[in-house]
């Protein structure tokens, strides 16, 4: 071993060393925050469509939230059908369908979430964005 491969070892554990210690805003370790690119089990997608790197989840307990963007060659009418049916078979409500050539919006309901998608048509690519959200009262509180 030379002088320079034990100097770079050295850094290299001290900086191991740094890292696992940082502390969160109250002390504690740094934690994670939740935030991932994990889609919930009870969003359907439809297939051909892939998920866009961009996208952002996060869940604790009974709150949650998530933006997603998905691609892909289908027929734009072909996801909104598969969106309304399979949302349906797991729960959801429709509440709203806003329906024109190439491009619609739904809404969907189910207690306390909100899911808002709009699909449409981007040249020979449709895009889907999905936006689900944890609905509160005045106080705060997710209703039951």
């Amino acid at each position: 071993m030379t002088k320079s491969t034990t100097v770079l070892g050295a850094v290299l554990a001290s900086l191991c060393v740094l890292a696992g210690s940082c502390a969160g805003p109250n002390g504690n370790q740094a934690e994670d925050l939740g935030l991932h690119e994990i889609q919930f089990d009870d969003i359907p997608v439809p297939d051909g469509l892939r998920l866009k790197k961009a996208a952002h989840s996060y869940q604790v307990e009974s709150f949650r939230f998530g933006d997603f963007e998905y691609y892909g060659l289908m027929k734009s009418e072909r996801a909104v059908a598969y969106m309304k049916d399979r949302m349906a078979i797991h729960g959801w409500e429709l509440q709203d369908a806003n329906e024109r050539e190439a491009d619609a919006s739904l809404s969907f309901w189910r207690r306390p979430y909100r899911t808002d998608c709009r699909i449409w048509q981007d040249s020979s690519l449709t895009r889907m964005k999905v936006s689900v959200r944890t609905q509160v009262d005045d106080g705060g509180v997710a209703p039951e």
